[in-house]
């Protein structure tokens, strides 16, 4: 009988702590649930603008063509499976091998009245 009232004892003592425990396994579990279908997913929530290109000279560019290409490389996608448009692959990896080819595909297409 004396082992029932320790039991008994121990559970009273820590009985506070369920509350807090039940409220932290469920945060733990919405935020593995958020994250495993995509609502923390950031890459894809930010639209980023990019103004500047790396490799590319938009100095003698009129201002109306000039908005054009940028609108052009901020909405197209690199091909190399980054999922990131082409202003936007130029500018974070500087070592993809397929977006300098992409760009100035849409600087010679552009330049062509």
């Amino acid at each position: 009988m004396g082992s029932r009232k320790c039991k008994s004892e121990r559970a009273r003592k820590y009985n506070h702590y369920i509350p807090a425990l039940i409220v932290t396994v469920a945060v733990l579990l919405f935020t593995l649930l958020g994250i495993s279908i995509g609502l923390y997913n950031r890459q894809h929530k930010r639209q980023d603008f990019y103004d500047r290109i790396p490799g590319v000279d938009l100095t003698g560019v009129d201002l109306k063509r000039r908005s054009a290409l940028l609108q052009e490389l901020n909405r197209r996608m690199c091909t190399c499976s980054c999922g990131l448009t082409l202003a936007r692959c130029r500018n974070v990896d500087s070592r993809c091998p397929i977006s300098p080819k992409l760009v100035s595909e849409v600087v010679t297409e552009a330049a062509v009245p």
